[in-house]
């Protein structure tokens, strides 16, 4: 008749997680946001949120990066996270290029996207898969 309260909010922890990894290593790109989507549209001048266009989205943003991303011989996929104005992108590359190549190419595309985005502070990583 009563249920129990650790039980019950084990059960709904389980069910987040299982939820939340549907689509994991589905090989499509991920978009991520911790700031809560857009940033407001009235902030403070010179604020971390009135340099984010109120116009524009975490999605939008995301979308512009991935797609200049595509254009990079040897990559074929990435993830893009944002947390608040630092976008954290993971390359994904082709198997057949060594550790040198592929360092090149996280070299690159760190300075393509941070002309592209320079409203973002810009990290970019290679799968570890790739590296090891």
């Amino acid at each position: 008749m009563f249920i129990k309260p650790l039980p019950a909010f084990c059960c709904v922890l389980l069910a987040a997680a299982m939820v939340t990894a549907c689509g994991a290593g589905s090989g499509e790109s991920r978009i991520r946001s911790y700031s809560g989507g857009a940033a407001p549209v009235e902030a403070a001048a010179g604020s971390a949120a009135s340099i984010h266009s109120g116009a524009r989205s975490y999605a939008a943003d995301a979308k512009t990066l991935k797609e200049s991303i595509a254009r990079i011989p040897g990559v074929t996929g990435s993830s893009v996270l944002f947390n608040g104005l630092t976008a954290f992108i993971t390359l994904h590359l082709d198997k057949t290029i060594d550790i040198e190549e592929s360092m090149n190419i996280r070299k690159h595309a760190q300075e393509t996207l941070e002309q592209l985005l320079p409203q973002y502070e810009v990290r970019v990583s290679v799968e570890k898969n790739h590296i090891f």
